[in-house]
């Protein structure tokens, strides 16, 4: 899904890209774990679309300063 939205999305954050990234996996773990009527694989797509949208939107009202202080940390 990261890689999808970026490509195809033009409001696409970093934010987004890393909070899908985390639902996705957290939602298909979990999924595996509990006896899901649904199967893992689909929790973990929707867990990703949903915190891909999520994070993209978030990521307007969070203050720019937050991300260049972990930008400037990669470096």
């Amino acid at each position: 899904v990261p890689l999808t939205a970026g490509l195809y999305w033009k409001r696409s954050t970093h934010a987004g890209a890393i909070l899908s990234i985390i639902l996705g996996t957290a939602g298909y773990i979990i999924a595996e774990w509990t006896d899901c009527r649904i199967p893992s694989l689909m929790v973990g797509l929707l867990t990703s679309i949903a915190g891909m949208v999520l994070g993209t939107y978030l990521s307007t009202f969070i203050p720019l300063r937050v991300f260049t202080i972990f930008r400037n940390s990669e470096r």
